[in-house]
C-alpha cells in the first residue's frame, strides 16, 4: 500500500475553492494578478488565505512575481503553479521577451 501524502493532507483541512477563469491563449499575451491581500476581500470576503493555481495544458507559459529580482520561470504541459504570496502580485505570458537571459525552467 502506498502513501499519498497529498490526499492525507487534504483530508485534513477544510478547503472551499471556485474556479474564476478558464483560460485558452495563442500568440502574445500576458494574464496579471493582483496580489492575493486585494483580491481575497473582493471574491472571498471570509477567506483567510487564497492561493491561486494555474495548470498548463498545453505549450509554454512564463510566469514572474511583480517586482521580482529572479527572470520568469518557463512552464511546460502539465505543469502546475500555485502561487500564495499574499503581497505579491504576478504575471504570466505567452512569449519570452527578447533580450532577457536564459530563464529557469521547473
Amino acid at each position: 500500500m502506498s502513501i499519498d501524502i497529498v490526499s492525507n493532507v487534504l483530508s485534513a483541512v477544510r478547503l472551499t475553492g471556485a474556479i474564476f477563469f478558464d483560460v485558452e491563449a495563442h500568440g502574445r499575451w500576458v494574464s496579471e494578478a493582483p496580489n492575493a491581500g486585494v483580491l481575497t476581500p473582493l471574491v472571498f470576503p471570509d477567506a483567510k488565505h487564497l492561493i491561486e493555481y494555474h495548470i498548463v495544458t498545453e505549450g509554454t507559459v512564463w510566469g514572474q512575481v511583480a517586482d521580482a529580482e529572479d527572470e520568469p520561470v518557463r512552464l511546460e504541459a502539465g505543469s502546475v503553479i500555485l502561487i500564495s504570496a499574499r503581497k505579491r502580485a504576478y504575471a504570466l505570458h505567452g512569449a519570452w521577451y527578447a533580450g532577457a537571459a536564459e530563464p529557469r525552467t521547473v
